[in-house]
């Protein structure tokens, strides 16, 4: 399908490469995004010991687990969210540019996304870990005065 047919941009060629900009090329096609799948199949290659290669479809839809799949459940929930990231990061560079004329690259909004879920998840941890912390704290104090 064509984005400037539906009305989301002015022109209906790709502001990378010339070429005619659907949705597929935006995701699949476009030589600017080939490198960042690739770094993603290797990204993928160690999260899952080789075990999953980033067909079209998958890289579309995600990966849907199979009766002869390899891969745990935490895992698969792992690569999707992974890919999900991937195709924002694409759909964001996409949209920057024409929306705003800024050019961001995919991997630099994908480690960007990443990063910012890491420290969200690291104080998450670190405020539930307090406050196990202090409610423990808080149980030894009163099993002591209790005692006295």
């Amino acid at each position: 399908m064509s984005l400037n047919r539906i009305g989301v941009y002015a022109t209906p060629y790709c502001h990378r490469r010339g070429a005619t900009d659907t949705l597929e090329h935006a995701i699949l096609d476009c030589p600017t995004v080939h490198n960042f799948w690739n770094q993603l199949q290797t990204y993928v290659d160690k999260i899952t010991d080789r075990k999953q290669t980033l067909t079209t479809q998958v890289k579309l839809f995600g990966k849907v687990k199979t009766n002869n799949d390899l891969l745990t459940p935490r895992l698969l929930d792992f690569v999707n969210w992974t890919l999900t990231l991937a195709r924002w990061a694409i759909y964001k560079s996409v949209v920057s540019y024409r929306t705003k004329n800024l050019t961001y690259a995919p991997e630099a909004l994908f480690k960007a996304m990443v990063r910012s879920h890491l420290r969200f998840q690291y104080k998450l941890y670190k405020s539930r870990h307090t406050i196990l912390l202090s409610a423990s704290l808080v149980f030894r104090r009163s099993l002591c005065k209790s005692r006295k």
